[in-house]
């Protein structure tokens, strides 16, 4: 196997199992950077065998479509993928073609995998007024107040906090906006996706009432959200859950804290929802 473009942060294993399927573990060790790269596997790999994209994440399969034995590969920062390389003549114990999908195998789909990556899209950024509700994870308490602007919390008065902060966000959509600056229009079902930006740590976004999920590592994009937004008033909101990291630096009389963070400069880390957030 070839990789085109080496990252040190772009990790690869090789495994074979006992039915002689290959198996390739790639893996982008970076927390805040995307790697890419063309991938090239020898005709000994490829060969008479369907190739397969598995992801642990989703528990999804999809079909890889290879272009003498290449495939472009993106991973988002801290994603893992499986490339699975399968004998096509293994009979009733193989994985389906395309548009057979056998009873029972829920997590095997028929499309063709594809890097699911927003680069090159129009994306917008809409003011908003954020109203913050933190609630502390050791003590107890919990507080409100507003930003005008998203950032890490480290620089506000809450820069020793650890806990869950909900974000919440009341904005106005017009039936059509016309974007000068990008020279598009859009309308609120248009906007299927939302990229939250950068976040520390655990996410879970609620948009217009409607659970989308919790992410906990890598982008933190919601993909095929069209028809949650509509013409008129809005409401997201985006519950963070952070480490107990900048909490633990103020525990100066704790002897373990001293031991093992302090005596040994460990740093404060980023905290809650940073941004920016975008609409695609």
């Amino acid at each position: 196997m070839v990789i085109e473009h080496p990252n040190r942060f772009l990790l690869q294993n090789h495994y074979r199992n006992d039915r002689g399927d290959d198996i390739f573990l790639f893996v982008n060790a970076s927390l805040r950077e995307a790697v890419g790269s063309n991938i090239a596997f020898s005709k000994g790999i490829y060969q008479g065998r369907t190739a397969w994209v598995y992801n642990p994440a989703t528990d999804e399969k999809q079909l890889l479509q290879l272009d003498e034995g290449e495939f472009w590969l993106y991973l988002p920062p801290t994603e893992t993928l499986f490339v699975i390389f399968e004998d096509e003549n293994r009979g009733s114990h193989s994985s389906p073609k395309l548009g057979e999908v056998p009873e029972g195998r829920r997590s095997v789909s028929t499309q063709e995998w594809s890097p699911a990556y927003n680069e090159g899209q129009h994306y917008f950024t809409i003011p908003m007024q954020w109203h913050l509700t933190l609630t502390h994870a050791i003590e107890g308490w919990t507080r409100d107040t507003v930003m005008q602007e998203l950032c890490d919390l480290r620089e506000t008065q809450f820069k020793d906090f650890s806990g869950t902060i909900v974000y919440t966000a009341r904005f106005h959509l017009d039936s059509i906006t016309d974007d000068t600056l990008q020279d598009v229009t859009y309308t609120p079902e248009s906007l299927e996706d939302i990229d939250l930006g950068q976040v520390y740590d655990i996410c879970e976004l609620t948009v217009n009432g409607t659970p989308c999920g919790v992410r906990w590592y890598g982008e933190r994009i919601y993909n095929n959200l069209g028809g949650l937004l509509h013409a008129g008033d809005n409401v997201i909101e985006i519950k963070v859950t952070t480490t107990l990291n900048n909490y633990v630096h103020t525990l100066t009389d704790n002897g373990v804290v001293q031991h093992f963070v302090l005596k040994r400069n460990v740093p404060t880390t980023p905290a809650g929802l940073v941004g920016p957030v975008s609409f695609y």
